[in-house]
């Protein structure tokens, strides 16, 4: 009915001030002021009623990625190495919004420019931060609330499985990867699929390696061998 109702209405509107520029009614400037506006509010009702909650999960803008080595260093090499990928969902609408599915699609994983040989990468559920230095899993549906936005993430975990000489090999030839993630967004049982991109460099990696490296003598050729390639 509510649909319907926003069809008819602006036809109505449209005759009534078609009417009245042709003369059909009485030449009153106050039948085309009202007309006009009921056709500005079902434009507005059905920008925000029709097309439903406009909620976008998008990589954060600033400070959009943090690194991290929960388990320290082994014979050289990081036990783990995790990336925090921040996300923004935003809820650009006058309605309650709802994210309803999220997965990162590993198949659409890509490096650049080879996949490594060192080490191999998984990736977490999504997240939802509850300080700056706090997360917990993300219950989904996420709510968002109009005009609201939330800070999410996922976390992509390296996990080693060789030698300094390969890590050092893959830290100076690659620079990071790039995959996809997937979402569905909008009301309870009409929602939208959506996807995103999210582009990771191994910087910070090759940096927090290159430092353990260097402050221990033992490592001193591997440094060379990473510095080799700038």
């Amino acid at each position: 009915m509510e649909k319907a109702g926003l069809i008819i209405l602006p036809v109505l509107a449209l005759l009534v001030l078609i009417a009245a520029l042709m003369n059909r009614l009485p030449p009153n400037a106050a039948v085309i002021g009202p007309a006009l506006a009921l056709l500005g509010m079902v434009f507005i009702a059905y920008r925000t009623s029709l097309r439903g909650p406009q909620v976008r999960l998008e990589p954060m803008p600033v400070d959009g990625f943090k690194h991290s080595v929960p388990g320290g260093y082994s014979n050289g090499m990081p036990s783990t190495w995790q990336i925090a990928v921040r996300l923004l969902a935003t809820n650009d609408s006058p309605q309650t919004g709802y994210l309803t599915r999220f997965a990162v699609d590993i198949g659409d994983l890509e490096h650049h420019s080879r996949k490594p040989g060192a080490f191999s990468i998984t990736f977490s559920g999504l997240e939802s931060r509850v300080s700056s230095s706090t997360t917990l899993p993300a219950t989904l549906p996420v709510i968002l609330q109009p005009r609201a936005s939330q800070d999410l993430l996922f976390r992509a975990n390296l996990t080693f499985n060789s030698g300094p000489a390969d890590l050092a090999n893959d830290l100076r030839e690659l620079c990071g990867f790039r995959v996809s993630y997937r979402y569905s967004v909008g009301k309870v049982g009409k929602e939208k699929q959506r996807a995103g991109t999210v582009t990771v460099s191994y910087d910070q990696l090759r940096k927090g390696v290159r430092s353990y490296w260097s402050g221990a003598p033992q490592y001193a050729q591997w440094v060379n061998q990473l510095d080799a390639g700038t």
